[in-house]
Parts: C-alpha cells; sequence; structure tokens
C-alpha cells in the first residue's frame, strides 16, 4: 500500500491558522474568494481581517478552502486521478454543498498561459471529497479553478495549482479578434457600451449567426443558454485573476450577453460556451483593454 509520504500532492490552500501570523493568514487565504451580487465582496478576506477572524462563527462568510492530491506523477494523454478535499480554516471537512446549476463542485482547467481550457464536474464523494479525471496535453503549469457552495455560506472559487512534466515549447501567439466561425455558426464579440471607469458593471455580447436556423425568432424553442469564463493573464494566476460573468436574462440562440466586472487595464481570455442543438460548443477570444473602447475588433 502506498504510504501519504509517497504521495505527490499540490496544495491550493493549506496552513494551521493557530501557527500563522495575521499577515500570513491573509496572504494564504487570498486565493479564496466569495461571489456575489457586489464585485468587490470577492476581495474582502485581503482587505478587512475581521472577517478572516469571525469566519468560523459566521456562516453568511466564506470559510472554506480546497487543496489538490494526486496519486502519482501526471502523464500527457493518459487519465489523471485528481482529489479534491474542501475542508473550512481549522480543518474539518464540509460535508454539505448546494447545488450550483445542478452541479456541487465545477473545475475550471486552465494552462498558466491560457491557451488550454476544459471544463469538468467532480463527483461528490462525502466527507468533502471530489473526484474526477482530467486528461492533460501539453506539459507546463496549470491552474484549476475549483466552484463550490458549502451550505449556508456564499460561492466561493479555489485556486489550485498542478505541473505536468515535460518539455515546455514556446506558447502560441497572442491573436486578437472579435469574430470566431465554429461549425456553422459565426460568433461576433462585442462590447455594446464604452468603458469609462473599470470596475463599473459592464456588458459582454455574443452575436451567434447560423444559417442552418430559421425557426420563429419569438420561439420559445429559441431561448439561448452561454456560460462565459474569463481570465486575466498575469504571470502568476489565482483566485483573483478569474473574473465571474453572469449570464442575461433574455438569452437566445442568435445573442448572449453577459454581466461581469472587469477591475482593471490588461489582457483577458474569454472562453464562450454555447449549445448548438445537442452539443456544447467552445469559442475563445483574446481581449485587449488597455484604454477605454466600445465595439471591440
Amino acid at each position: 500500500m502506498r504510504s501519504i509520504a509517497d504521495l505527490e500532492i499540490f496544495i491550493g490552500f493549506s496552513f494551521e491558522v493557530a501557527s500563522l501570523g495575521l499577515v500570513q493568514l491573509l496572504q494564504q487565504i487570498s486565493d479564496s474568494f466569495t461571489l456575489s451580487n457586489e464585485p468587490f465582496n470577492m476581495y474582502d478576506w485581503q482587505l478587512s481581517p475581521q472577517r478572516s477572524l469571525n469566519a468560523s462563527t459566521d456562516l453568511n462568510r466564506c470559510n472554506a478552502k480546497a487543496k489538490l492530491i494526486t496519486f502519482k506523477p501526471i502523464s500527457l494523454h493518459e487519465p489523471a486521478f485528481l482529489l479534491i478535499e474542501v475542508q473550512d480554516f481549522q480543518g474539518k471537512a464540509i460535508k454539505r454543498f448546494d447545488q450550483v446549476r445542478e452541479q456541487q463542485m465545477r473545475l475550471i482547467v486552465v494552462s498558466d498561459d491560457l491557451h488550454t481550457f476544459e471544463s469538468l464536474y467532480p463527483n461528490y464523494q462525502g466527507n468533502g471529497r471530489f473526484t474526477v479525471e482530467a486528461i492533460f496535453f501539453k506539459p507546463g503549469s496549470y491552474t484549476l479553478f475549483s466552484c463550490y457552495q458549502p451550505s449556508g455560506q456564499q460561492k466561493v472559487i479555489s485556486s489550485l495549482k498542478l505541473t505536468v512534466p515535460g518539455f515546455i515549447s514556446s506558447p502560441p501567439a497572442v491573436r486578437l479578434g472579435a469574430t470566431q466561425v465554429i461549425n456553422n455558426t459565426k460568433i461576433q464579440l462585442c462590447l455594446p457600451q464604452p468603458i469609462t471607469q473599470f470596475g463599473e458593471e459592464m456588458t459582454i455580447v455574443f452575436d451567434l449567426q447560423d444559417p442552418t436556423i430559421h425557426s420563429n425568432r419569438r420561439s420559445k424553442l429559441n431561448r439561448g443558454w452561454g456560460n462565459l469564463v474569463i481570465v486575466k493573464r498575469s504571470s502568476n494566476l489565482n483566485g483573483v485573476a478569474y473574473i465571474p460573468a453572469q449570464l442575461s436574462p433574455g438569452a437566445t440562440v442568435y445573442q448572449l450577453k453577459f454581466a461581469t466586472r472587469l477591475l482593471q487595464p490588461g489582457l483577458y481570455k474569454l472562453w464562450l460556451e454555447f449549445e448548438r442543438g445537442q452539443e456544447i460548443l467552445l469559442a475563445d477570444f483574446w481581449l485587449n483593454l488597455d484604454a477605454p473602447k466600445s465595439c471591440y475588433h
């Protein structure tokens, strides 16, 4: 039987509260934050020491951390078994989770160069443990954003790190563009309103043109579904690099709108998942926001 010492463990958040000073504690938990309608609340762990001290007694505040465990080195093109344990800051397993979009956890896997993306849904095994298999096709550093909601708390995103061994080649060049064609669907990215101040709520629009869809635009059958993942490029990806985006009401198969907040200028990667028939398609875009602008071309 393999001993604990033989396990290769990648820990996103692992610390003993009693042995750390306040400054170290805040630094460790800065990669775990809550999601709410108030965008800056996600940074409250960094801004409010009192919140961290009260975490164990206030169920409405984030009191969760996750760690990632693998049982052998990752091999390219082979399924890798991943175990994710969710605990409170006292090291006790969190056993109950609310479902978000009919799932108890979503795992977003991105390479740190933001050229690789995969969305997974781990299976809950009880006692705060989730398992999933992932396949990695290129070596390098990866960030895994684990999205979950402990019962009685807000949504949490934990940032986990993993390295796939092998020769790391130079990443592809960043190609800016607002149009993609996936199968028969042409996707156009647009920012309909100028960005006058970063941090304010903004709308990101995707127009979907598909010549194979000829139904009445008022038909209920034309209700659309989509999911948008936004990550800001940085030298060290963490939970703060993940930008929440919410699908706006009235989505159709012709247009998807998402509400979000981009807090600062920079280079962002956007992955759009949308439905066509029974299939989920994926389109990706680079968005460079160095200056305020409206429609993005």
